[in-house]
């Protein structure tokens, strides 16, 4: 959704509930299909995962960060990423995983010795190569070679060079609600409430994290 940053502050003031917002009620809703075709067990991340590598999964939930994993297994189909397409939005969603900082409170000598490598890293070939391929990065300036770039890697770069992309928006969300939020997913996917209920329960969660 376009508006979200005006959404999102009135949901966690209780203004606005999450079933009345058009694009998460179409959301749930179509989560409550694809649920008879969902794997229902407490799986881990690594075991999601390799699941897929295996061929026991035909898609999950993740983004190029599970190349690491994907890569220890010997796959021999191709893949790619699939855009939700809510609201025909048909990009995916693309944003900075990490940045790279250096410590204030280090030694001077452990301060230039870290702006040193990351010099390395970014300006010279052996550095973007490992950036690329040793850390599976996609690079955020001209000048990599990008020519082996992993798969997903690849594929978000299609999409970001075509501006199909969508924003991170968890970064507005108060604080601890992936954790709090997972017990009535659980409850959802358990059939013990429906998507109306699943949303009431996310809802509360939201307002409750934001008085803390």
């Amino acid at each position: 959704m376009s508006n979200y940053k005006e959404v999102i502050p009135k949901v966690i003031s209780g203004e606005l509930k999450l079933k009345d917002v058009p694009e998460v009620k179409k959301y749930v809703e179509e989560l409550e299909m694809l649920k008879k075709y969902t794997n229902r067990a407490k799986s881990t991340y690594d075991e999601q995962v390799a699941g897929f590598a295996t061929g026991a999964f035909a898609m999950i939930h993740q983004g190029n960060w599970a190349q690491g994993i994907i890569d220890e297994y010997e796959v021999d189909f191709e893949y790619g990423m699939l855009p939700m397409p809510t609201n025909g939005n048909d990009g995916i969603a693309v944003g900075n995983t990490n940045f790279f900082r250096i410590n204030k409170y280090a030694t001077k000598e452990q301060q230039d010795g870290a702006a040193k490598f990351l010099d390395w890293l970014f300006t010279e070939k052996a550095g973007q190569t490992h950036y690329t391929e040793q850390f599976k990065l996609i690079p955020p300036y001209e000048g990599f070679d990008v020519s082996n770039l992993n798969p997903l890697a690849q594929e978000v770069s299609r999409y970001a060079t075509a501006g199909k992309t969508v924003g991170w928006t968890f970064n507005l969300f108060p604080a601890g609600v992936d954790k709090d939020c997972s017990s009535a997913m659980e409850k959802f996917y358990a059939d013990q409430i429906n998507t109306d209920k699943l949303l009431d329960e996310i809802n509360q969660v939201w307002v409750n994290a934001a008085k803390q």
